[in-house]
């Protein structure tokens, strides 16, 4: 694969997973709407759309091949990984898991691409 494709998939990667987040964040204000008090609401779903905030930074810097993007990156995603344990672990919660997962084990996969000298900033 060359490596402007390995990019592109890896920026279309964190688009879609910011997708997923915005898309949480929503069903879960909706949801949860007379649930829970609306504090506690409101900091749920400004942390969904915070991460999906995230992504897309990430997502653009990716294109530049850095390495400070290729770190932040996976550590956004070991955080992701591990806060999907602190809740209740359901069918969604899997889903968001084995595609965080995956995004992780394909920025390790292409990390030459990220982790050579040469910095494009």
């Amino acid at each position: 694969m060359n490596q402007n494709k390995s990019v592109a998939i890896s920026q279309i990667l964190f688009i879609i997973n910011a997708a997923i987040w915005l898309i949480l964040g929503i069903a879960d204000f909706l949801y949860l709407a007379n649930r829970i008090a609306m504090l506690i609401l409101l900091i749920i779903t400004l942390l969904m759309f915070a991460n999906a905030g995230v992504m897309l930074w990430l997502a653009w810097g990716l294109g530049k091949q850095s390495k400070l993007f290729f770190y932040c990156a996976l550590g956004v995603m070991a955080v992701n990984i591990i806060l999907t344990f602190t809740d209740e672990f359901g069918f969604y919660d899997l889903l968001a898991l084995l595609f965080e997962v995956a995004i992780v084990v394909f920025l390790i996969v292409t990390r030459s691409l990220y982790l050579s000298t040469k910095e494009t900033t």
